[in-house]
């Protein structure tokens, strides 16, 4: 590990306006889940009918969703 920006150093501000709401920030600490959304864009709630801002992979539903997006993040950090 050790590739990720730090939630300062994201400066989600700086992004492009259209890239906002389909951006999250997604806190991977020790890489155990559950994995707390700092962010999760007005774009992608709109998308998936659900907002994650403030909540954790474990408070994910339906439960087929939250079954696939804790491996992806575990896949993304592996990557980092």
């Amino acid at each position: 590990m050790g590739g990720a920006p730090t939630w300062h150093g994201t400066e989600i501000e700086n992004l492009p306006a259209e890239i906002v709401p389909y951006a999250n920030v997604i806190d991977v600490g020790n890489g155990q889940p559950p994995f707390p959304y700092r962010f999760f864009g007005s774009g992608l709630a709109r998308l998936h009918t659900f907002e994650l801002t403030n909540k954790t992979t474990d408070q994910i539903d339906p439960d087929g969703f939250r079954k696939l997006d804790t491996p992806i993040n575990l896949a993304n950090l592996a990557v980092l």
